[in-house]
């Protein structure tokens, strides 16, 4: 069956995650929880690391909905005590409203060839979504990251974990996606640079997927255990090497 909609990852396939978005977002965490709950910074950087870490095993996992706001809470109640992010509402929209802030703050960088690969996919005809995990930012941050970057127009929609869904590995997104667009899975492929997430997920819920081996900025040098060798798992080494890809496939329906 012929492809007719390819779904993208967002981050460092699309738009690169760069450290320094991640220290900025960190320090303004810091910054607002130390004076809000008045305590010293330091535990609060701890307590922002430690959730971190325990973030990254939730994803692995793919089995629990971890929300920006879930995020924030956990760290509150590592200070002070169960219940804490519940007694401080203000405290939690303030600093989540100043984590979508530093996206603006530090912009990331289009990953090369994003454009030059969506133009060609829309030109061919191809229905093109989001499905990414998320961190820290909503959804409105980073779709208007994409926008500011002139990515946003050529998806018909988004999908990303931060809006309540489980994240990749687990297949449920694509699933939604494939739902609301009418495709059968033989229909649809996946973009994305973590093969222990994106290719897992794609080929759980039946999809073939082009996996970045050059897309992680930071991840690159730190990816999970990957799945074997399988035919529907295309590895190249480049946006501009998956384009050509994808559009051989296209050209070649299986």
């Amino acid at each position: 069956m012929s492809i007719k909609a390819v779904f993208f990852d967002c981050w460092d396939t699309l738009l690169q995650d760069a450290v320094e978005l991640s220290e900025e977002i960190d320090a303004r965490i810091a910054e607002l929880v130390s004076a809000g709950l008045r305590v010293e910074r330091e535990p609060v950087e701890r307590a922002v690391r430690g959730e971190g870490e325990e973030f990254s095993a939730r994803i692995r996992d793919g089995r629990t909905v971890v929300t920006p706001a879930m995020r924030l809470g956990s760290v509150l109640d590592a200070l002070a005590g169960p219940g804490t992010a519940a007694r401080h509402e203000e405290l939690v929209a303030r600093t989540l409203a100043a984590v979508d802030d530093a996206i603006r703050h530090v912009p990331p960088e289009v990953v090369p060839g994003a454009h030059e690969m969506l133009r060609d996919l829309r030109s061919a005809g191809l229905v093109m979504c989001v499905v990414s995990n998320t961190g820290w930012t909503s959804t409105d941050a980073v779709t208007g990251a994409l926008d500011r970057q002139a990515l946003l127009p050529y998806f018909r929609t988004c999908y990303f974990s931060g809006d309540g869904y489980r994240p990749k590995p687990s297949p449920e997104m694509f699933a939604l996606a494939l739902r609301d667009l009418g495709l059968d899975p033989s229909h649809a492929l996946h973009v994305g640079d973590q093969a222990q997430t994106d290719a897992v997920a794609a080929l759980a819920a039946g999809l073939r997927s082009v996996v970045l081996l050059e897309g992680g900025s930071r991840y690159s040098a730190r990816r999970g255990a990957e799945p074997g060798e399988d035919r529907r798992i295309i590895r190249v080494g480049s946006l501009d090497a998956g384009r050509e890809a994808v559009l051989g496939i296209v050209d070649r329906p299986r």
